[in-house]
């Protein structure tokens, strides 16, 4: 088994101890000379190197060869670790009720401490022990064996708060899922009453997505768990056996995140949605595992209320590991949904997986790694995606019911670019057989073709600017809202014997030149960057203008843009979910998403970036120049 340990080991560092206990004696003097820290990594050093002779020494003979000076918490908690994780390693009992009787004086410490290591070991990949002969009850017993009302028939899966076995119902004669704490419920905590009733309302709830829960008990004073058998792999195997595309990454999280918001009507939380704890059936549903088990904290993780840890560490927000119980609610679940997103779209956890302290490290402030979901290949999920992993609570979504509008529409608008293209093809087809029927009757080239951006021989360019999406280039409308990330081209049609200009403007730049094309005979076909090319929008949020100034004399109509500047820079109220076109006829504003309907002409707050290019359209013509572009506001 893999050791996470709390204190900063050298695998370089090895030391030879004799069994003679003269030799002994000898190292514990220099043990004494040196520094706290070093002191306490040889006497780890020595503990492992007994345990490994088959010694078994316990952590309390080298607490007591500490001096008084040096004796402190840290210290304790070091060797205290080493013991425990010793004793896992060899598969002896370890948990942390049995070192606090040993330890009282450390308890809110030690439960705390091994409660990071259990929620480590639940994304560890090293192999779990043996669940058959994890826990106490079934320990030495030969399978099946009856486990209170049910019969036991065979151990599935270990983790670090529970053992999970297959088993028989007694009366529906079905398989079912036993999930039993490995944690007995503590002498004089009323919680028995409470863990019925909340497994009582477990029971009553009904979803597609939710694995049913058909009872709750004590047995032995262990919590017990009793779930529908759901054949089919958890997500996480699913993932590694199934190519998962991010649509279909979408609708799996949707399911999942529908379902969520459904047991939160209920005044239910998880507190611990991950890959493992969602079943991929037969049929390909996603269904959700142990809805509301995390509330039942006293009998399944027997911390003080204050120090209390539940949950797994690379899917947890940063008020989960503080223990911030005034924020740990809805939110909580919405950021492990989104933890959940990311490891579809990138193939791993948002934390990088590391030491329990580095780990604790990351959760608490929480840096997950940005950069894997920049490399997802729709900037759409991304934003979903960063939302639902804001660190702070005030900066996701509200509810779970938000982030599956979000959602929705994300799947929605992938399936009308489908129909949309799907269409396209159909028109383009209908179009070939006109064509291929009606040859002689088509017009010269560039008269009658709707694709052009403009009508040659004229004085008026033409730019479009499109989003690149999951391999293909859409339309703006289509993309909205936008944010840094998203990858934009630019491409344009100028008119023969003008000069002509790319301009961009944002708040933080003003006007920004970004490519001039002086004069030609022939009407040009440009792009931006190039032709196989694409820009990422970056920089502070707020609204972004892209123009295709063109004339005789193109310099003077950049003279007229920046002249306007100080006006442009006073636009701030730009809806995310409008766009606003402008050339040389007209400055016409849309609006898309949120299930609207058309833009309504009363909506003043948005007027003043319609009305800035209205102005910027009559100067540019007083300059006998033409013009073209698009507004839009960048979250």
């Amino acid at each position: 088994m893999a050791e996470h340990s709390a204190f900063d080991r050298s695998d370089n560092h090895s030391r030879s101890v004799r069994d003679d206990e003269t030799s002994r004696t000898h190292s514990e003097t220099q043990v004494i000379e040196l520094a706290t820290g070093e002191r306490v990594r040889m006497l780890i050093e020595d503990m492992r190197a007994r345990w490994a002779r088959g010694e078994r020494p316990l952590c309390d003979e080298y607490l007591s060869r500490l001096p008084d000076p040096t004796f402190n918490v840290d210290a304790t908690l070091d060797l205290i670790y080493c013991e425990y994780l010793l004793r896992r390693e060899y598969g002896l009992d370890a948990n942390a009720d049995s070192f606090v009787v040993r330890f009282p004086k450390f308890e809110s410490a030690i439960r705390r401490q091994l409660d990071l290591e259990s929620a480590f070991q639940e994304t560890s990949t090293s192999p779990a022990p043996d669940p058959a002969s994890a826990h106490p009850l079934l320990r030495d017993r030969v399978l099946p064996a009856p486990l209170g009302r049910y019969l036991v028939v065979a151990p599935l899966d270990a983790g670090g708060q529970a053992t999970v076995y297959l088993g028989l119902h007694p009366t529906l004669r079905k398989n079912v899922l036993l999930k039993l704490s490995r944690h007995a419920i503590r002498s004089g905590i009323d919680s028995t009453d409470g863990l019925l009733q909340e497994g009582r309302l477990l029971a009553t709830l009904e979803h597609e997505n939710l694995v049913r829960v058909y009872d709750v008990d004590v047995v032995d004073g262990y919590p017990l768990v009793v779930m529908d058998y759901v054949p089919g792999q958890s997500l996480d195997q699913y993932f590694r056996s199934h190519r998962i595309a991010p649509d279909a990454a979408a609708k799996i999280v949707l399911s999942v995140a529908r379902a969520v918001d459904y047991v939160h009507q209920k005044n239910l939380l998880h507190l611990d949605i991950k890959p493992k704890n969602i079943i991929v059936d037969e049929s390909g549903v996603p269904r959700l595992i142990d809805f509301g088990l995390a509330r039942l904290v006293d009998a399944w993780n027997p911390s003080s209320a204050d120090d209390r840890v539940s949950g797994t560490l690379q899917y947890m927000p940063p008020e989960q590991i503080r223990g911030d119980s005034q924020n740990v609610g809805p939110a909580t679940d919405v950021f492990a949904l989104g933890g959940v997103l990311y490891f579809l779209l990138t193939g791993k956890a948002p934390y990088p997986a590391g030491s329990v302290k580095e780990l604790v490290s990351l959760v608490q402030a929480g840096k997950w790694d940005a950069i894997a979901l920049a490399a997802s290949p729709s900037p759409r999920l991304q934003r979903v995606c960063r939302r639902a992993l804001a660190p702070a609570v005030a900066d996701r979504y509200g509810s779970v019911a938000e982030l599956v509008r979000d959602l929705e529409r994300a799947v929605s608008t992938r399936r009308m670019a489908i129909v949309a293209t799907l269409l396209s093809l159909g028109v383009l087809l209908l179009l070939g057989i006109g064509t291929w029927v009606n040859l002689s009757a088509r017009p010269p080239r560039g008269t009658g073709s709707a694709n052009r951006a403009v009508v040659p021989g004229t004085s008026v360019p033409k730019l479009v600017v499109t989003s690149w999406n999951m391999g293909r280039f859409e339309s703006l409308e289509d993309r909205l809202p936008l944010s840094n990330g998203d990858e934009l081209h630019l491409e344009a049609v100028i008119p023969p014997g003008v000069q002509a200009a790319l301009m961009h403007h944002d708040i933080e730049n003003g006007w920004t030149e970004l490519r001039r094309w002086e004069e030609a005979k022939d009407e040009r076909v440009v792009h931006y960057p190039d032709v196989e090319s694409t820009t990422p929008l970056e920089g502070e949020p707020g609204p972004q203008v892209i123009l295709l100034v063109a004339g005789e004399d193109v310099a003077s109509l950049v003279n007229v843009l920046n002249e306007r500047q100080a006006d442009l820079r006073q636009v701030s109220n730009l809806s995310s979910y409008s766009l606003v076109h402008v050339d040389n006829v007209e400055v016409k504003e849309e609006a898309t998403g949120k299930g609207l309907g058309g833009p309504i002409s009363r909506r003043e707050v948005e007027r003043s970036m319609p009305r800035e290019l209205e102005a910027v359209q009559r100067q540019i013509r007083g300059k006998q120049g033409a013009v073209s572009g698009v507004a839009f506001f960048k979250e």
